[in-house]
């Protein structure tokens, strides 16, 4: 299941998310986190695969405005699932 964590510098307003499903979208995440106001950005990094295609790489970044919207994201998400890996 996936796992949250956040910058460690006190100033810090992104989430790390590992173990995301192959399949999950950056709408997905965003539906999830953004329950939490103050959502800016969330990002799925792809690489390429040997065919040209992008291929999700299982972990992503959530950005909130302030850090204690951040700080509130996981406990707001957990038992909730983007997808299963």
């Amino acid at each position: 299941s996936e796992e949250v964590s956040i910058g460690d510098e006190s100033d810090s307003t992104t989430l790390y998310i590992k173990n995301l499903n192959w399949s999950s979208s950056e709408e997905a995440v965003r539906r999830l986190f953004g329950q939490v106001e103050g959502l800016k950005a969330v990002t799925l990094p792809k690489k390429k695969g040997p065919d040209g295609e992008l291929l999700p790489m299982g972990f992503g970044f959530v950005v909130y405005e302030t850090r204690q919207q951040a700080l509130k994201a996981p406990p707001a998400r957990r038992g909730k699932k983007c997808s299963r890996r």
